[in-house]
Formats: C-alpha cells, structure tokens, sequence
C-alpha cells in the first residue's frame, strides 16, 4: 500500500487547482491506475487505487472533480463541509486536499445508491449490500461510507442496517454535514457527482489489514446513574419515574429557552451531552447529543439510539481534553499499526473523521486537536478527515471480537 496527500489553497480557477493536486500527487508516488466497471449500479467500480478528498462547500465541487479527472484519472470520492480538513500537514481551512491510496491489485470496490430518504435509505442501502454479499463479501476487510444527514434518521440507523444484511466487516465513516446541519451545505463526492441523498459505500478488499481507534472527550458530570424507563428509538420519555424533560431540568438544562428553538439545542448543548453506559466495550461510555425537545411529550430525541433499560447520566466536554483525546486516539492506532505490520506489511495512510461537536467546542482553536494527532504520527503516513456529525467505527469488546457503533463528540481513526 503506498499513498500521497496533496493540498491546494486555490478555490476559484479549479483547473488551476486540480493541475496543482495532480502536480503534488505525482511527485510523491508512481502508479498505473486499473479500473473497470462492474455493475449493476452505475457507479459500482473496481480499482487498484483511489482518490480520497474533502474540501471545502464555497465551489463547484462537480467541475472540481471534472478538472482533476482530466489530470489525474482515478476513482474519486469524498465529502464537502464548512467545517475544517484533518491532515497530516496540519489542520486546513478553505482548502482541498486530496488522498491517493494505491493498493496492490483490485484493492478497491465503490458503490453509491441511488435517491435516499428517510422512507427508502433501508432498501437503498440493502442493494449495496446484497451485491458485496453475491460478489466479494468474502474478500472485504473494511467498508469505508460517507452518507447525508437526514433529520429524522438516527446516526445509528446505518450500523443497524448493515447488521441486519449480515455485513460482517468493521464499518468506518461518518455523516456529512456543514456547521449548519440543517442548510445541508455539505455534499457527498463519489465519481464526479455531488450528492446531498446518496450514500457511498467503498470496500476494501484482498491484502489489508484495516486497522481502527476511537476515542471521546466526555467525562461525567456526577457519579451517579440514572435508568431509562420509556424510551423508543433515538427518543427518551422517562428516566426513572421522570419525563425526559423533567429531568433535564433538575441538571440545569435551560429547557424552558431550548423548547423555544429547539432546531437550536443540539448547537446549544454540544459541551453537554447524556452518556449511556457501553458495558464490555472498549469504549465504556456512548456519548449521545441532544438535538430537539418536544414538549407535548416531555421527551427529547436525542443523536442515536437510546435503549429501554439503559443506564443514562450527564456529561460535560471541555475544550483542552478534544486535543488530549486526540492524540490518545493516535497512540491507540499506531499500537493496533506496530502489533500488525508482520511479514512486511506496511501502512500508509489515515482516514479520520471528528465530531462537528469537538469542532464547535474547539472552536476559535481546532488546530489544537490536529495538532495533536500530527506531532505524533509516523513518518511515511498521509493522512486526510474532515468534522461529521455521527462518526462509525468498530470497538473491540473483552471477549476480542469488534462491534460497530456510530458514535457523537468522537474521534474515530482507520490506517490502511
């Protein structure tokens, strides 16, 4: 596996930008790029190598990814956002930086649905899936996804969705957004398409040995649990014999101003989010954002899944521990890296994705966070992410097998 990461400040003159990407892209790594297409969708596509890149919502994202096809003729995925880019060359604002992964061999399997709503995103999805089942499942080793933020589906839909097709393969990812989830300026890139309802799936395939590490930047603002007594889907009702909002209340949460805008608690809150308690996981605790009040019902719909019975408090983030996290984070997958390059196998890039919520709370530094995660990577590693909101990522439980979570206020790491 070898990789190159390129990075380009110029936003308007876009031919000028990809020539300067390509430029950057070919002075690092030498490749002969093989792709065919496969079917049956459009867009399924298998490749020897990939382009990674995240970049910033204020273009024309499909002229960009025209331009650079010209210059630079691979397979091209990745998301805009408003928020910043994650690099190994730092972090970067206004800016496109594009990832190039070569593997050895058909190293790389894209897909991407059609039209998702919140209605149909469970067939949509299952028709990926069933073609990875039917043509390589055997083979995958990792699947990397970039899906749009829907209001009305929980972040955690996705993990439930692949389980239920018996995906069997760690899931990495996130959810695409900007800083305003709901003006939906962000948009997922696959194959020369910018899409604000598509889902891409990339697999990966054959010789690789995925590697991933998560981590959060919550601590618990008491010592003491509460349970959930009603609660369905990513909504809460009752936590011990009080409404959601109740109890909100009796922690100090500014209810009464939040049912006034509650398009704006999620932003409101972010430094304080509810916990559930993740028994035997490497992970011990699931942040969970709360995102509207409704006060007819006195529950509070929350950022995933809330399961009935669970064990729930109150947490607080604070600014210096998204960095402290971070750099925790690294160690955690340059351990998993050191433990698994036998028999000469070596790693060369990293994919990352952060919370939007780490990136709000960072805010007017979130430089500190990749700072932390450079001054500790190994030489000969490219790395590229970008801030989501609701990051995916398998967790190995006690027992060593891994189970997949979409998480919130997080950092979640791949190294291939």
């Amino acid at each position: 596996m070898q990789s190159a990461l390129a990075i380009t400040q110029e936003l308007d003159d876009l031919e000028l930008a990809a020539r300067e990407l390509a430029d950057q892209i070919n002075s690092q790594i030498s490749f002969t790029p093989i792709t065919r297409k496969t079917g049956p969708t459009p867009y399924s596509t298998r490749t020897n190598c990939v382009g990674f890149i995240c970049c910033d919502s204020a273009m024309d994202h499909v002229e960009l990814l025209e331009e650079l096809h010209k210059v630079l003729p691979i397979p091209t995925v990745g998301v805009s956002s408003s928020g910043g880019i994650i690099t190994s060359k730092g972090y970067q604002d206004m800016a496109i930086c594009l990832q190039v992964i070569v593997g050895e061999g058909e190293t790389f399997h894209i897909d991407c649905t059609d039209t998702v709503t919140p209605q149909n995103i469970k067939n949509e999805v299952a028709k990926l899936l069933t073609i990875a089942k039917a043509d390589f499942l055997s083979s995958i080793t990792a699947v990397l996804t970039f899906a749009p933020y829907f209001e009305d589906v929980p972040f955690d839909e996705y993990i439930r969705i692949a389980e239920y097709f018996h995906l069997q393969s760690p899931l990495f990812g996130g959810i695409v957004v900007g800083l305003d989830p709901a003006a939906k300026d962000a948009d997922v890139l696959v194959l020369g398409e910018a899409r604000k309802d598509r889902i891409m799936i990339l697999s990966i395939l054959g010789n690789t040995r995925p590697v991933f590490a998560v981590r959060h930047s919550v601590m618990m603002m008491t010592e003491e649990w509460h349970k959930v007594t009603g609660a369905s889907g990513d909504t809460i009702y009752m936590i011990d014999d009080m409404t959601a909002l109740d109890f909100l209340s009796e922690y100090g949460f500014p209810v009464d101003k939040l049912l006034q805008e509650p398009e704006n608690s999620s932003y409101t809150l972010t430094s304080s989010p509810l916990i559930i308690r993740n028994k035997d996981q490497d992970m011990d605790i699931l942040p969970r954002m709360l995102m509207s009040l409704d006060s007819k019902a006195g529950s509070a719909r929350m950022s995933g899944n809330i399961p009935m019975g669970a064990a729930i408090s109150v947490g607080y983030v604070k600014r210096p521990d998204v960095a402290i996290s971070a750099g925790e984070c690294v160690e955690r997958l340059i351990a998993a890296m050191r433990e698994n390059e036998t028999d000469g196998y070596k790693y060369s890039a990293m994919l990352v994705v952060s919370c939007l919520g780490r990136y709000i709370v960072n805010t007017p530094t979130p430089e500190t966070e990749v700072e932390a995660i450079v001054e500790k990577l190994p030489e000969g590693i490219s790395m590229n992410g970008f801030y989501g909101m609701g990051e995916f990522c398998p967790t190995s439980a006690i027992d060593g097998s891994f189970h997949n979570h979409a998480y919130n206020l997080s950092i979640v790491m791949m190294a291939v």
